[in-house]
């Protein structure tokens, strides 16, 4: 799967806000090529954010406009990601697709948690720890009977459960680790409405 210029937006807003996302808006491409112009600096053109390297062959020689910006902002982006370790990054893809064939990988259709899964492995998940970790709003009985069936789920439903939830299927230190972006606490919830 490659790239997408919103992969840059979760990993840094701030690049994507400043960078990418004002030149796909309507008129982002000729506003910023004045702005550029008014402020003495050269014509944006198809190289890296820091102007070191060519994003594709003669591509200092070629301007960003509305017609290839889409072009642009995905080159961009894939260089902000992995342009630092595009090398390595490919000797890794290599070694992998020699152990699991890139159509065997397209003919499955596995996201990208299932591949997660393949190659780490499902942690075993105590439903006990869960269930004593967990933070109740409601019935005690009902969130009971909900960890009651998760304790019959095999590993590997518990572990899809605990991504669809928390966004990984493996803890990252113990419960204590799920934490915020900003660093807080952020404890399993089950929430009961309604009534019994």
């Amino acid at each position: 799967t490659p790239l997408r210029p919103g992969d840059v937006r979760q990993l840094d807003p701030d690049f994507w806000n400043h960078r990418v996302q004002p030149l796909l808006q309507p008129g982002g491409v000729q506003l910023r090529q004045r702005e550029l112009t008014e402020w003495g600096m050269e014509p944006l053109t198809f190289t890296t954010a820091d102007g070191l390297r060519e994003l594709k062959p003669s591509g200092r020689r070629i301007e960003v406009s509305d017609a290839n910006k889409e072009e642009y902002a995905q080159l961009l982006c894939e260089d902000f990601l992995i342009g630092s370790v595009r090398a390595e990054l490919g000797c890794l893809v290599l070694g992998f697709h020699e152990l699991i064939p890139q159509e065997q990988l397209v003919a499955h259709n596995l996201d990208a948690e299932q591949l997660r899964m393949l190659v780490c492995g499902v942690a075993e998940i105590d439903v006990d720890e869960w269930e004593g970790n967990a933070v109740v709003e409601g019935s005690r009985q009902v969130a009971g009977w909900f960890f009651d069936w998760l304790r019959k789920r095999p590993q590997e439903a518990r572990s899809k459960l605990l991504a669809f939830t928390t966004g990984s299927s493996v803890l990252p230190s113990g419960w204590k680790g799920l934490r915020d972006p900003n660093g807080q606490l952020l404890p399993f919830r089950v929430l009961v409405q309604g009534n019994e």
